[in-house]
């Protein structure tokens, strides 16, 4: 299980061991969504120990409560929108506690690429991907988010959809947005952008 795109199904089996009581089926849950969780947290706000603990605290719940579960579609976008929710939930704490500004990603800022995240592929130069991470950035917040979901994540629109809190039809309208964006600014061959 090292990327999203067919793993449902085990993910799916992984969640109903999980709702039985299965502790091993947790932490190979937790060990193969880390990372991916770790940096779309770190693409709403640049603190580390914030992400952790919001990634904690996601997978201590759903301990918690594992014997109440629900069946879920699809448990990558289950995980990723409550990491969302905690964190803002977090993020909240720490201001009225600190009474100090949290370094929140300015909304323009979110879901920024960095050209290290841009892969186009072994033979792609560093120029192709500068050009690929400008184009992407140049995009707003949210066609951002789509993009990183769909191509970096593995999610489908239903997933993005749940994630976003968007229905379908406007995910599907902002992906192709952005694609039309991007190929204006870099003029690549159409199969880069199908799965």
């Amino acid at each position: 299980m090292s990327s999203y795109p067919g793993n449902r199904s085990e993910f799916a089996d992984l969640w109903q061991l999980i709702k039985h009581g299965d502790k091993q089926a947790l932490g190979i849950l937790f060990k193969e969504t880390n990372n991916r969780m770790f940096n779309y947290g770190y693409k709403i706000i640049e603190d580390n120990d914030l992400i952790k603990d919001a990634i904690q605290d996601v997978f201590v719940t759903i301990w918690r409560r594992h014997t109440h579960l629900a069946d879920v579609a699809s448990v990558p976008a289950y995980l990723f929108v409550a990491l969302k929710m905690r964190l803002y939930r977090l993020i909240q704490n720490e201001v009225r506690k600190s009474e100090k500004a949290i370094d929140l990603k300015q909304e323009e800022n979110i879901f920024i690429l960095s050209e290290e995240e841009i892969q186009i592929g072994y033979e792609a130069d560093i120029k192709k991907r500068k050009i690929l991470a400008k184009a992407i950035n140049k995009l707003p917040p949210q066609k951002r988010e789509v993009v990183y979901l769909f191509f970096y994540n593995g999610m489908d629109y239903d997933e993005i959809s749940e994630i976003m809190d968007l229905d379908i039809k406007t995910v599907r309208n902002y992906m192709s947005m952005a694609i039309k964006k991007i190929r204006n600014v870099f003029n690549v061959e159409g199969e880069f952008f199908t799965r």
